[in-house]
Protein backbone atom coordinates (compact mmCIF):
# COMPACT_ATOMS: atom_id res chain seq x y z
CA UNK A 1 0.00 0.00 0.00
CA UNK A 2 2.79 2.23 1.37
CA UNK A 3 4.74 1.16 -2.36
CA UNK A 4 1.62 2.78 -4.29
CA UNK A 5 0.90 5.61 -2.08
CA UNK A 6 4.53 6.72 -2.68
CA UNK A 7 4.13 6.26 -7.05
CA UNK A 8 1.09 8.73 -6.97
CA UNK A 9 2.79 11.09 -4.97
CA UNK A 10 5.74 11.12 -7.10
CA UNK A 11 3.56 11.37 -10.33
CA UNK A 12 1.78 14.09 -9.08
CA UNK A 13 5.04 15.88 -8.10
CA UNK A 14 6.42 15.08 -12.10
CA UNK A 15 2.67 16.46 -13.23
CA UNK A 16 3.42 19.80 -10.94
CA UNK A 17 6.62 20.39 -12.45
CA UNK A 18 5.13 21.13 -15.89
CA UNK A 19 2.73 23.49 -14.85
CA UNK A 20 5.06 26.53 -16.22
CA UNK A 21 4.44 30.10 -15.45
CA UNK A 22 7.80 32.01 -16.64
CA UNK A 23 5.94 34.67 -19.59
CA UNK A 24 8.04 34.25 -22.66
CA UNK A 25 6.12 35.55 -25.33
CA UNK A 26 2.20 37.19 -25.50
CA UNK A 27 0.10 38.56 -28.36
CA UNK A 28 -3.60 39.71 -28.47
CA UNK A 29 -3.54 38.44 -32.29
CA UNK A 30 -5.73 41.54 -33.02
CA UNK A 31 -2.98 42.91 -35.68
CA UNK A 32 0.23 42.17 -37.02
CA UNK A 33 2.13 44.17 -34.85
CA UNK A 34 5.67 42.48 -33.87
CA UNK A 35 5.29 42.44 -30.26
CA UNK A 36 8.65 41.26 -28.69
CA UNK A 37 10.63 40.62 -32.07
CA UNK A 38 7.85 38.09 -32.95
CA UNK A 39 6.92 38.02 -36.95
CA UNK A 40 3.39 37.43 -38.20
CA UNK A 41 2.90 36.68 -41.47
CA UNK A 42 -0.85 36.38 -42.15
CA UNK A 43 -2.56 34.36 -45.51
CA UNK A 44 -6.62 34.74 -46.22
CA UNK A 45 -7.55 35.36 -42.85
CA UNK A 46 -8.71 38.12 -40.93
CA UNK A 47 -6.89 40.34 -37.99
CA UNK A 48 -10.17 41.76 -35.76
CA UNK A 49 -11.20 43.02 -32.03
CA UNK A 50 -11.81 39.78 -30.94
CA UNK A 51 -8.38 38.32 -32.41
CA UNK A 52 -7.18 36.98 -35.68
CA UNK A 53 -9.77 34.61 -37.78
CA UNK A 54 -9.38 31.70 -39.99
CA UNK A 55 -12.35 32.19 -42.66
CA UNK A 56 -11.02 30.08 -45.86
CA UNK A 57 -9.47 26.86 -46.35
CA UNK A 58 -6.47 28.53 -47.10
CA UNK A 59 -6.35 30.91 -44.20
CA UNK A 60 -2.78 30.89 -41.96
CA UNK A 61 -1.12 32.93 -39.43
CA UNK A 62 2.33 31.48 -39.34
CA UNK A 63 4.02 33.44 -36.50
CA UNK A 64 8.04 33.56 -36.02
CA UNK A 65 9.58 33.63 -32.77
CA UNK A 66 12.67 35.52 -32.41
CA UNK A 67 14.44 32.26 -31.23
CA UNK A 68 13.58 28.71 -30.15
CA UNK A 69 11.76 28.15 -27.02
CA UNK A 70 13.17 26.00 -24.07
CA UNK A 71 12.68 22.17 -24.45
CA UNK A 72 9.93 22.38 -21.75
CA UNK A 73 7.27 25.06 -22.03
CA UNK A 74 3.58 25.33 -22.27
CA UNK A 75 2.10 26.87 -25.17
CA UNK A 76 -2.13 28.61 -24.74
CA UNK A 77 -4.30 30.30 -27.19
CA UNK A 78 -8.29 31.07 -26.96
CA UNK A 79 -10.70 30.00 -29.37
CA UNK A 80 -13.75 31.87 -29.80
CA UNK A 81 -16.56 30.94 -32.91
CA UNK A 82 -15.40 27.36 -32.57
CA UNK A 83 -16.84 24.65 -33.55
CA UNK A 84 -15.49 21.25 -35.58
CA UNK A 85 -18.36 19.50 -36.04
CA UNK A 86 -20.29 22.50 -38.48
CA UNK A 87 -16.54 23.97 -39.91
CA UNK A 88 -15.72 20.98 -40.60
CA UNK A 89 -14.73 20.80 -44.95
CA UNK A 90 -12.13 18.66 -45.29
CA UNK A 91 -11.01 15.04 -43.78
CA UNK A 92 -7.93 16.83 -42.27
CA UNK A 93 -7.94 20.49 -41.20
CA UNK A 94 -5.24 21.98 -39.24
CA UNK A 95 -5.72 24.22 -36.31
CA UNK A 96 -2.80 24.65 -34.29
CA UNK A 97 0.91 23.66 -35.59
CA UNK A 98 4.00 24.08 -33.80
CA UNK A 99 7.43 23.17 -35.51
CA UNK A 100 10.91 23.94 -35.01
CA UNK A 101 11.47 24.54 -39.23
CA UNK A 102 9.50 26.79 -40.97
CA UNK A 103 8.80 24.48 -43.52
CA UNK A 104 5.53 23.66 -41.56
CA UNK A 105 4.81 20.46 -43.48
CA UNK A 106 5.84 16.30 -44.23
CA UNK A 107 9.42 17.82 -45.42
CA UNK A 108 10.40 17.62 -41.83
CA UNK A 109 9.47 14.10 -41.61
CA UNK A 110 13.08 13.65 -43.92
CA UNK A 111 14.94 15.78 -40.83
CA UNK A 112 15.48 14.99 -37.32
CA UNK A 113 13.02 18.54 -36.73
CA UNK A 114 10.60 18.20 -33.50
CA UNK A 115 6.67 19.26 -34.49
CA UNK A 116 3.11 18.91 -32.70
CA UNK A 117 0.25 19.72 -34.96
CA UNK A 118 -3.77 19.57 -33.70
CA UNK A 119 -6.03 18.77 -36.58
CA UNK A 120 -9.66 18.36 -36.76
CA UNK A 121 -12.33 17.22 -39.99
CA UNK A 122 -14.77 15.00 -41.00
CA UNK A 123 -12.28 12.35 -40.20
CA UNK A 124 -12.45 12.95 -36.35
CA UNK A 125 -16.05 12.75 -35.49
CA UNK A 126 -17.78 10.17 -33.23
CA UNK A 127 -20.76 9.99 -35.94
CA UNK A 128 -23.15 11.43 -33.24
CA UNK A 129 -24.62 14.55 -35.33
CA UNK A 130 -23.06 17.17 -33.17
CA UNK A 131 -20.15 15.82 -32.38
CA UNK A 132 -16.54 16.04 -33.58
CA UNK A 133 -13.02 16.45 -32.09
CA UNK A 134 -9.45 16.06 -32.99
CA UNK A 135 -6.25 13.97 -33.36
CA UNK A 136 -3.53 15.15 -32.22
CA UNK A 137 0.54 13.72 -33.61
CA UNK A 138 3.70 14.70 -32.22
CA UNK A 139 7.27 13.97 -33.08
CA UNK A 140 10.07 15.25 -31.31
CA UNK A 141 13.01 13.79 -33.06
CA UNK A 142 11.86 13.23 -36.80
CA UNK A 143 8.86 10.89 -38.27
CA UNK A 144 10.19 8.00 -36.50
CA UNK A 145 9.34 8.92 -33.00
CA UNK A 146 5.89 10.33 -34.22
CA UNK A 147 3.20 9.26 -31.96
CA UNK A 148 -0.47 9.87 -32.61
CA UNK A 149 -4.30 9.36 -30.96
CA UNK A 150 -7.62 10.82 -31.67
CA UNK A 151 -9.25 12.68 -28.90
CA UNK A 152 -12.63 14.64 -27.88
CA UNK A 153 -14.32 13.00 -31.11
CA UNK A 154 -17.44 12.52 -28.83
CA UNK A 155 -17.39 16.20 -28.07
CA UNK A 156 -20.20 18.75 -29.15
CA UNK A 157 -18.97 22.83 -28.82
CA UNK A 158 -20.77 26.63 -28.20
CA UNK A 159 -19.77 28.67 -30.83
CA UNK A 160 -20.72 31.76 -28.28
CA UNK A 161 -17.91 30.32 -25.80
CA UNK A 162 -14.45 31.00 -26.11
CA UNK A 163 -12.56 27.87 -25.08
CA UNK A 164 -8.87 27.68 -23.64
CA UNK A 165 -6.31 25.47 -25.55
CA UNK A 166 -2.63 24.52 -23.93
CA UNK A 167 -0.18 22.29 -24.78
CA UNK A 168 2.48 21.18 -22.22
CA UNK A 169 5.96 19.50 -23.22
CA UNK A 170 8.09 18.83 -20.52
CA UNK A 171 11.12 17.15 -21.64
CA UNK A 172 9.25 13.42 -22.10
CA UNK A 173 5.46 13.93 -22.45
CA UNK A 174 3.34 16.04 -24.28
CA UNK A 175 0.22 16.99 -22.70
CA UNK A 176 -3.08 18.53 -24.59
CA UNK A 177 -5.82 20.54 -22.13
CA UNK A 178 -8.82 22.37 -22.88
CA UNK A 179 -10.44 24.74 -20.42
CA UNK A 180 -7.70 23.31 -17.89
CA UNK A 181 -8.64 19.64 -18.34
CA UNK A 182 -6.08 17.07 -19.39
CA UNK A 183 -7.67 15.44 -22.49
CA UNK A 184 -4.44 13.78 -24.11
CA UNK A 185 -0.30 12.69 -23.05
CA UNK A 186 1.89 11.75 -25.65
CA UNK A 187 5.73 10.41 -25.49
CA UNK A 188 7.84 13.37 -26.25
CA UNK A 189 11.39 12.74 -25.43
CA UNK A 190 14.69 13.38 -26.75
CA UNK A 191 13.71 16.64 -28.44
CA UNK A 192 16.26 17.85 -30.66
CA UNK A 193 15.26 21.00 -32.05
CA UNK A 194 13.32 23.97 -30.35
CA UNK A 195 9.94 25.16 -30.95
CA UNK A 196 10.19 28.75 -33.15
CA UNK A 197 7.64 28.40 -35.80
CA UNK A 198 4.00 28.74 -34.82
CA UNK A 199 0.71 28.22 -37.61
CA UNK A 200 -2.78 28.68 -36.69
CA UNK A 201 -4.97 27.42 -39.65
CA UNK A 202 -3.47 25.93 -42.43
CA UNK A 203 0.08 24.82 -41.78
CA UNK A 204 1.97 24.53 -45.19
CA UNK A 205 1.43 20.80 -45.78
CA UNK A 206 1.57 19.82 -49.24
CA UNK A 207 -1.20 16.69 -49.19
CA UNK A 208 -4.38 19.16 -49.51
CA UNK A 209 -5.58 19.87 -45.93
CA UNK A 210 -7.14 22.80 -45.51
CA UNK A 211 -7.59 25.42 -42.93
CA UNK A 212 -10.81 25.55 -40.76
CA UNK A 213 -13.07 28.15 -41.39
CA UNK A 214 -14.38 30.17 -38.87
CA UNK A 215 -12.41 30.26 -35.61
CA UNK A 216 -10.95 33.14 -34.04
CA UNK A 217 -7.71 33.16 -32.14
CA UNK A 218 -6.38 34.89 -29.69
CA UNK A 219 -4.33 35.85 -26.40
CA UNK A 220 -1.81 33.91 -27.41
CA UNK A 221 0.75 33.16 -24.78
CA UNK A 222 3.97 31.18 -24.41
CA UNK A 223 5.59 29.98 -21.36
CA UNK A 224 9.01 28.29 -20.01
CA UNK A 225 10.33 26.87 -16.61
CA UNK A 226 12.20 29.39 -13.76
CA UNK A 227 10.11 31.93 -11.90
CA UNK A 228 6.85 34.43 -13.28
CA UNK A 229 8.73 37.36 -14.71
CA UNK A 230 7.22 40.23 -12.46
CA UNK A 231 5.66 42.70 -14.39
CA UNK A 232 6.87 46.16 -13.44
CA UNK A 233 5.97 47.82 -16.69
CA UNK A 234 3.53 50.26 -16.29
CA UNK A 235 0.44 51.14 -18.57
CA UNK A 236 1.02 52.33 -22.06
CA UNK A 237 -1.16 54.90 -24.16
CA UNK A 238 -1.66 52.80 -27.17
CA UNK A 239 -4.65 54.63 -29.12
CA UNK A 240 -7.33 57.77 -29.16
CA UNK A 241 -10.20 57.68 -31.27
CA UNK A 242 -12.46 60.74 -31.39
CA UNK A 243 -15.97 58.77 -30.81
CA UNK A 244 -18.04 61.84 -31.10
CA UNK A 245 -17.84 65.52 -30.98
CA UNK A 246 -18.25 65.38 -27.23
CA UNK A 247 -16.88 61.92 -26.60
CA UNK A 248 -13.12 60.32 -26.66
CA UNK A 249 -11.97 57.03 -26.72
CA UNK A 250 -8.98 56.53 -24.65
CA UNK A 251 -7.34 52.37 -25.02
CA UNK A 252 -4.33 51.29 -22.91
CA UNK A 253 -2.60 48.11 -23.34
CA UNK A 254 -3.37 46.42 -20.58
CA UNK A 255 -6.00 46.70 -17.81
CA UNK A 256 -6.16 49.82 -15.27
CA UNK A 257 -6.91 50.76 -12.22
CA UNK A 258 -10.41 52.18 -12.00
CA UNK A 259 -9.75 54.96 -9.36
CA UNK A 260 -7.11 56.69 -11.37
CA UNK A 261 -8.26 55.43 -14.99
CA UNK A 262 -11.55 57.44 -13.66
CA UNK A 263 -10.03 60.43 -12.72
CA UNK A 264 -11.04 63.56 -15.24
CA UNK A 265 -7.93 65.62 -13.55
CA UNK A 266 -5.61 62.77 -14.90
CA UNK A 267 -6.32 63.87 -18.76
CA UNK A 268 -5.96 66.93 -20.76
CA UNK A 269 -6.58 67.99 -24.08
CA UNK A 270 -5.10 70.79 -26.03
CA UNK A 271 -5.79 72.93 -27.98
CA UNK A 272 -9.22 74.10 -25.35
CA UNK A 273 -11.02 71.23 -24.65
CA UNK A 274 -12.63 70.54 -21.28
CA UNK A 275 -12.75 67.31 -20.29
CA UNK A 276 -15.72 66.90 -18.23
CA UNK A 277 -15.97 62.93 -17.29
CA UNK A 278 -13.59 60.19 -17.37
CA UNK A 279 -15.87 56.25 -17.48
CA UNK A 280 -13.30 52.97 -17.40
CA UNK A 281 -15.11 50.54 -20.35
CA UNK A 282 -16.06 46.73 -19.45
CA UNK A 283 -12.85 45.60 -21.32
CA UNK A 284 -11.15 47.07 -18.29
CA UNK A 285 -8.38 48.52 -20.56
CA UNK A 286 -10.11 51.79 -22.01
CA UNK A 287 -11.96 55.01 -20.96
CA UNK A 288 -14.01 57.25 -22.62
CA UNK A 289 -14.26 60.78 -21.90
CA UNK A 290 -16.43 63.33 -22.03
CA UNK A 291 -15.65 66.80 -23.20
CA UNK A 292 -16.44 69.88 -24.76
CA UNK A 293 -16.89 70.05 -28.40
CA UNK A 294 -14.21 69.15 -30.68
CA UNK A 295 -13.99 70.85 -34.06
CA UNK A 296 -12.85 69.16 -36.84
CA UNK A 297 -9.29 69.44 -39.77
CA UNK A 298 -7.85 70.41 -35.83
CA UNK A 299 -5.07 67.93 -34.55
CA UNK A 300 -5.83 67.84 -30.38
CA UNK A 301 -3.21 65.91 -28.02
CA UNK A 302 -4.19 64.32 -25.94
CA UNK A 303 -2.12 63.99 -22.60
CA UNK A 304 -2.28 61.30 -19.41
CA UNK A 305 -0.85 60.97 -15.99
CA UNK A 306 -0.98 58.81 -13.04
CA UNK A 307 -2.28 56.05 -14.57
CA UNK A 308 -1.80 52.97 -12.30
CA UNK A 309 -2.12 49.09 -13.57
CA UNK A 310 -3.72 46.18 -11.40
CA UNK A 311 -0.25 45.21 -9.92
CA UNK A 312 0.14 45.14 -6.59
CA UNK A 313 2.05 47.15 -6.27
CA UNK A 314 1.04 48.97 -8.98
CA UNK A 315 2.93 50.30 -11.86
CA UNK A 316 2.06 53.57 -12.87
CA UNK A 317 1.88 55.81 -16.47
CA UNK A 318 3.30 59.00 -15.15
CA UNK A 319 2.90 60.79 -18.31
CA UNK A 320 2.05 60.39 -22.33
CA UNK A 321 0.43 61.87 -25.21
CA UNK A 322 -1.01 61.10 -28.68
CA UNK A 323 -2.53 63.23 -31.33
CA UNK A 324 -5.65 62.57 -33.00
CA UNK A 325 -8.20 64.02 -35.08
CA UNK A 326 -12.42 64.33 -34.95
CA UNK A 327 -13.72 63.35 -37.99
CA UNK A 328 -17.71 64.13 -38.32
CA UNK A 329 -19.35 61.02 -38.90
CA UNK A 330 -22.40 58.75 -38.00
CA UNK A 331 -20.19 55.91 -36.44
CA UNK A 332 -16.93 55.33 -35.53
CA UNK A 333 -14.51 52.97 -34.02
CA UNK A 334 -15.65 50.03 -36.27
CA UNK A 335 -14.18 46.60 -34.93
CA UNK A 336 -14.08 45.01 -38.23
CA UNK A 337 -10.85 46.43 -40.21
CA UNK A 338 -12.42 45.55 -43.65
CA UNK A 339 -15.82 47.29 -42.82
CA UNK A 340 -16.10 50.53 -44.38
CA UNK A 341 -18.70 53.36 -44.44
CA UNK A 342 -19.52 53.95 -48.15
CA UNK A 343 -22.27 55.37 -50.13
CA UNK A 344 -24.19 52.97 -52.72
CA UNK A 345 -26.08 53.00 -55.68
CA UNK A 346 -27.56 50.67 -58.00
CA UNK A 347 -24.56 48.76 -59.64
CA UNK A 348 -22.28 49.09 -56.76
CA UNK A 349 -20.82 46.32 -55.11
CA UNK A 350 -22.59 44.70 -51.79
CA UNK A 351 -19.36 43.46 -50.20
CA UNK A 352 -15.64 43.79 -50.19
CA UNK A 353 -14.93 40.36 -51.46
CA UNK A 354 -17.80 39.60 -53.77
CA UNK A 355 -18.56 40.52 -57.35
CA UNK A 356 -22.16 41.00 -56.42
CA UNK A 357 -24.11 44.44 -57.05
CA UNK A 358 -27.27 46.09 -55.88
CA UNK A 359 -29.93 45.98 -58.48
CA UNK A 360 -33.01 47.97 -56.58
CA UNK A 361 -32.27 50.23 -53.45
CA UNK A 362 -35.88 51.13 -51.43
CA UNK A 363 -35.85 55.08 -52.96
CA UNK A 364 -36.21 56.67 -48.72
CA UNK A 365 -32.52 54.56 -48.30
CA UNK A 366 -31.25 56.30 -51.37
CA UNK A 367 -29.35 59.13 -49.05
CA UNK A 368 -28.79 56.92 -46.40
CA UNK A 369 -25.10 55.18 -45.47
CA UNK A 370 -24.10 51.92 -46.15
CA UNK A 371 -21.27 49.95 -43.42
CA UNK A 372 -19.69 47.37 -46.34
CA UNK A 373 -19.44 44.45 -44.69
CA UNK A 374 -17.49 40.79 -45.98
CA UNK A 375 -19.37 37.59 -47.21
CA UNK A 376 -16.90 35.18 -45.68
CA UNK A 377 -18.04 35.91 -42.71
CA UNK A 378 -21.95 34.80 -42.82
CA UNK A 379 -21.81 32.13 -41.25
CA UNK A 380 -20.13 33.35 -38.13
CA UNK A 381 -22.36 33.17 -34.97
CA UNK A 382 -21.02 35.40 -32.05
CA UNK A 383 -23.18 37.42 -30.13
CA UNK A 384 -20.65 40.48 -30.09
CA UNK A 385 -19.52 39.85 -34.20
CA UNK A 386 -19.08 43.32 -34.64
CA UNK A 387 -18.96 46.60 -32.63
CA UNK A 388 -19.29 50.42 -33.16
CA UNK A 389 -19.91 53.75 -31.34
CA UNK A 390 -23.22 55.60 -32.53
CA UNK A 391 -22.04 59.13 -32.28
CA UNK A 392 -25.43 60.34 -32.77
CA UNK A 393 -28.71 59.04 -32.58
CA UNK A 394 -29.32 57.09 -35.63
CA UNK A 395 -32.16 54.79 -37.74
CA UNK A 396 -30.14 51.91 -38.35
CA UNK A 397 -31.59 49.06 -41.44
CA UNK A 398 -30.53 45.51 -41.22
CA UNK A 399 -30.71 43.41 -44.37
CA UNK A 400 -31.45 39.86 -43.90
CA UNK A 401 -31.39 36.83 -47.02
CA UNK A 402 -35.21 36.05 -47.80
CA UNK A 403 -34.03 32.35 -47.84
CA UNK A 404 -33.48 32.02 -43.88
CA UNK A 405 -36.47 31.40 -42.16
CA UNK A 406 -35.61 31.68 -39.13
CA UNK A 407 -34.01 34.72 -37.82
CA UNK A 408 -31.09 35.08 -35.61
CA UNK A 409 -31.75 35.94 -31.60
CA UNK A 410 -30.18 39.29 -31.74
CA UNK A 411 -32.38 40.59 -34.60
CA UNK A 412 -35.61 39.77 -32.51
CA UNK A 413 -37.41 43.11 -31.39
CA UNK A 414 -36.42 44.63 -34.57
CA UNK A 415 -39.37 46.43 -36.70
CA UNK A 416 -40.09 45.06 -40.58
CA UNK A 417 -40.24 47.70 -42.49
CA UNK A 418 -41.77 45.62 -45.22
CA UNK A 419 -39.07 46.69 -47.49
CA UNK A 420 -36.74 44.85 -49.97
CA UNK A 421 -33.49 45.35 -51.48
CA UNK A 422 -32.08 43.44 -53.98
CA UNK A 423 -28.91 42.42 -55.12
CA UNK A 424 -27.55 40.26 -58.66
CA UNK A 425 -26.95 37.13 -55.96
CA UNK A 426 -30.58 37.28 -53.61
CA UNK A 427 -33.18 39.34 -52.43
CA UNK A 428 -33.01 40.72 -48.37
CA UNK A 429 -35.87 41.71 -46.00
CA UNK A 430 -35.34 44.55 -44.23
CA UNK A 431 -35.19 45.62 -40.54
CA UNK A 432 -35.37 48.52 -38.77
CA UNK A 433 -34.17 50.22 -35.13
CA UNK A 434 -33.41 53.37 -33.66
CA UNK A 435 -30.20 53.69 -32.03
CA UNK A 436 -28.95 56.19 -29.33
CA UNK A 437 -25.46 57.25 -29.03
CA UNK A 438 -23.64 54.86 -27.51
CA UNK A 439 -21.62 51.52 -28.10
CA UNK A 440 -23.52 49.31 -30.26
CA UNK A 441 -23.45 45.73 -31.05
CA UNK A 442 -24.56 43.56 -33.77
CA UNK A 443 -24.59 39.49 -33.38
CA UNK A 444 -23.14 37.37 -36.22
CA UNK A 445 -25.04 36.22 -39.39
CA UNK A 446 -24.96 33.01 -38.52
CA UNK A 447 -25.97 30.96 -41.65
CA UNK A 448 -25.38 28.06 -44.18
CA UNK A 449 -23.32 29.07 -47.44
CA UNK A 450 -27.26 29.07 -49.23
CA UNK A 451 -27.65 32.73 -47.58
CA UNK A 452 -25.33 35.82 -47.83
CA UNK A 453 -24.10 38.28 -45.06
CA UNK A 454 -26.47 40.17 -44.25
CA UNK A 455 -26.22 44.29 -44.86
CA UNK A 456 -26.33 47.46 -42.94
CA UNK A 457 -27.57 51.12 -43.66
CA UNK A 458 -27.90 53.84 -41.26
CA UNK A 459 -28.96 57.65 -41.00
CA UNK A 460 -28.58 60.21 -38.36
CA UNK A 461 -32.14 60.75 -36.71
CA UNK A 462 -31.36 64.84 -37.44
CA UNK A 463 -28.60 67.05 -38.07
CA UNK A 464 -26.06 67.48 -35.05
CA UNK A 465 -23.48 69.62 -36.47
CA UNK A 466 -22.44 72.17 -34.61
CA UNK A 467 -21.08 75.49 -35.89
CA UNK A 468 -18.35 76.11 -33.72
CA UNK A 469 -16.52 78.74 -36.17
CA UNK A 470 -16.25 82.16 -34.35
CA UNK A 471 -17.70 85.11 -35.95
CA UNK A 472 -14.87 88.06 -38.04
CA UNK A 473 -13.61 90.54 -36.48
CA UNK A 474 -14.92 93.87 -37.51
CA UNK A 475 -13.74 95.07 -40.74
CA UNK A 476 -14.92 99.11 -39.62
CA UNK A 477 -17.28 101.29 -37.50
CA UNK A 478 -20.20 102.86 -38.71
CA UNK A 479 -21.99 105.09 -36.50
CA UNK A 480 -25.52 105.32 -36.77
CA UNK A 481 -27.25 108.55 -35.74
CA UNK A 482 -30.47 108.92 -34.40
Amino acid sequence: MRTVLLIVFLAMIAHAQTNHERLLYQHPLTSDSGLQGMILNNTDGVFTAEGWQSVSATSQLMITLPEGLPFEGTFKVRLSNFDPYNQNINQKQPIIDLYSQPCGNKEIYDTDGAWFHLISGTGYESGVPGQAGFKLWAAPRGVGSKDEDRVMNDATWDPSRTYEFAFVWSGTTLTFLVDGIERLTLPFAGQVEPFKYIFLGKDNLIYGYTAQPGPIFSNMRLYGPGDPIIDDEPPVLERVVALARERVWVVFDQEIESASAGNPANYSIAPSVTIQGAEIQPDGSSVVLATSPHQESVSYTLSVENIDDTETPPNTLTSASLTYRFVDQPITAISRSNYELASRVVGDPVYSDRDYVYTAIPSRLSQWSFLVTANDDKALTLEDFLTFFAAQPLDLVIGYDIRVATLPSWLQGWQSTGETLTTDDTVFNLYEKSIEQGWVTLGGNGQATSASMYVILLKPQSSTIVDLTPPAPPSGVRVRYP
